[in-house]
């Protein structure tokens, strides 16, 4: 139901709040649950509307936005017009909600931006399409036929690194985007006819359209390419790279796709297939999913231990990576973790009588994050154990769902669309590198709660974001404070107290708490020093501090010289710690 105390706010407009948890976001008995922080529309008063494609958050917290958009597009105190059919916005929103930087790129035709991924260093890389001649902010490209595929990447300040461009004499364009820490990337690229990449030209298959693997360097220049142009027709609708180089790749088709001599035939219309490439680009495996309906694979995202989760949609009886699976109303979705040698690990179906749309899914600390459609109530299916998910008013609206690494629901976020107002669906979706904030972008009509927070378009539609934030972590810690005297000495034949501070740094109080001392030098010379052994401290509140004095010994006749100690700090609920120091042993 619609509060009456709500905020409405209008195209462009960002509010920061702490929003309860139970506003939006439920849990299922999972505790640890995120707040809605703020939302942002974006979008202007024209038609078609505009949309925000591709989420990233890089290393410094910011949430960073691109797409496209026609005519007028809004973002902050930030307004673009367009220089052709399409231009690509890209944008980038502290953590707080204030934007901080927003670009315009495009030419007199069709661009648009598909993906967008960061990696460790705060820099973002975006993939998309363009025609004729655009500059990328510094670097302008021309494209060979009618539409090219580019990839760029900017810097955290919205500054060009490089960009780069693919393609041949017909339509192509780039899709779904993977980017390392360390700056690799692994994008996917949709040819319509002969695709140009890396020096090579490969043949068009003669289906509707061809999908290529790019990898690329942190500099873009391509390492390998893998070719998906066989006779039926190959999009790649989700890219998954682990830290090892493993590409995961998530497939709708008509007909086949082969890889390597492995093959899958479709049994429908569309199926859906996820093959695995090696850090060189060889195929490892490669799964169908598939019955006499439309399938896909939606969503790819690294698991533990080198496997995969992946998302999509089957409908009626289906056989999805060797898994059979029966829908409960017109396509439902679905979410499978797939172990490192292809092998099925646990299922989860989210089904109802509304259609499946897939999900795009990301990994996190927690496991792993689902965004998707929801059309009335959804039943969570993971073996024999069933949970509910149930719309605000039972409206149609995305959800967005964490799942454990078992695959059992830890809490969902649903936006609430107004009466009267088209439901939220949503796409994009990006989690922080340290796993402790979560965007994704939304597309709606008329009002929509985010939160606390009311959020307005035009009768044609925009996009939003939503930001949300994971709480602190619970648990307890410990770690050393001062050690005195400093410096340490002790003159031979004779005793010193050291006196040791320990902090309780987390938010949970640190159990049977001791400071333990020990000696690295050689047996001989550890006849000399006497030291005291462990001494208890007990439990340490949450922030509090103690001091422990540990008397040491010297013998007589011990030889001056420096010696090295270790103390180490022991906890039954927290982390072990340990740090090294001098000790001076002196005769005067």
């Amino acid at each position: 139901m619609m509060r009456s105390f709500l905020l409405t706010v209008a195209v462009g407009a960002v509010v920061a709040f702490a929003a309860p948890a139970s506003a939006s976001v439920t849990g299922f008995g999972d505790r640890d649950l995120p707040t809605v922080e703020w939302g942002l529309t974006v979008g202007g008063q024209d038609s078609p509307a505009d949309q925000v494609d591709g989420v990233a958050i890089n290393s410094n917290g910011d949430v960073v936005i691109t797409g496209v958009f026609f005519g007028q597009v809004t973002i902050g105190q930030t307004t673009f017009t367009s220089r052709g059919q399409g231009d690509i916005f890209l944008a980038s929103i502290s953590p707080e909600g204030q934007v901080l930087w927003a670009r315009q790129f495009g030419g007199p035709g069709d661009d648009n931006a598909f993906d967008l991924a960061a990696d460790g260093q705060g820099d973002v890389v975006a993939s998309g399409w363009f025609s004729n001649t655009v500059d990328f902010g510094g670097t302008s490209l021309t494209s060979a036929g009618s539409q090219d595929m580019f990839v760029a990447k900017y810097r955290s300040e919205g500054t060009l690194a490089w960009a780069r461009s693919f393609g041949g004499t017909g339509g192509d364009g780039g899709n779904e985007l993977s980017v390392l820490d360390n700056g690799e990337i692994a994008v996917s690229g949709i040819s319509a006819g002969p695709f140009k990449a890396g020096g090579e030209t490969f043949a068009y298959g003669g289906g509707s359209r061809d999908a290529y693997v790019l990898r690329l360097g942190s500099d873009g220049t391509v390492r390998w390419i893998k070719a998906f142009n066989g006779p039926g027709s190959e999009r790649i609708r989700a890219m998954a790279m682990n830290a090892s180089g493993e590409v995961f790749v998530g497939f709708q088709y008509r007909g086949l796709v082969s890889l390597d001599g492995r093959t899958v035939v479709s049994a429908g219309g569309w199926d859906g297939a996820l093959a695995k490439l090696d850090p060189d680009g060889r195929g490892d495996w490669l799964l169908g999913a598939g019955g006499t309906g439309t399938d896909n694979v939606r969503g790819a995202a690294p698991g533990p231990d080198g496997s995969v989760y992946a998302s999509g949609t089957f409908s009626g009886s289906a056989v999805v990576f060797g898994e059979p699976l029966e829908d409960q109303g017109r396509g439902d979705d679905y979410l499978i973790r797939v172990s490192a040698a292809g092998q099925p690990e646990w299922t989860v179906t989210l089904g109802g009588p509304g259609t499946g749309n897939g999900g795009e899914i990301r990994s996190e600390a927690g496991g792993v994050v689902m965004s998707s459609l929801i059309e009335g109530a959804l039943t969570i299916t993971n073996g024999s154990r069933t949970w509910p998910l149930l719309p605000p008013g039972l409206a149609t609206t995305t959800h967005l769902t964490a799942f454990s690494p078992s695959g059992t629901p830890r809490y969902t976020f649903m936006p609430e669309p107004a009466t009267g107002s088209a439901g939220a669906s949503g796409g994009a979706l990006a989690v922080s590198p340290d796993g402790s904030s979560i965007a994704t972008a939304l597309r709606f009509r008329g009002q929509m709660l985010i939160g606390d927070q009311l959020l307005t378009t035009t009768p044609t539609g925009n996009s939003a974001v939503a930001f949300l934030k994971m709480p602190e972590p619970q648990s307890a810690r410990v770690a050393f404070g001062r050690f005195r005297p400093k410096p340490f000495s002790i003159r031979a034949g004779r005793s010193q107290k050291l006196r040791i501070t320990v902090r309780s740094t987390g938010s949970l109080a640190a159990d049977r708490v001791r400071v333990c001392l020990k000696s690295s030098v050689r047996k001989v010379r550890k006849r000399a020093i006497r030291l005291p052994g462990c001494r208890r401290l007990g439990r340490l509140p949450a922030g509090s501090t103690k001091t422990v004095s540990l008397r040491i010994r010297i013998r007589r006749n011990t030889t001056p010289g420096r010696i090295r100690l270790q103390a180490r700090l022991r906890s039954d609920n927290a982390s072990n710690r340990t740090t090294r120091f001098a000790l001076r042993i002196r005769r005067d």
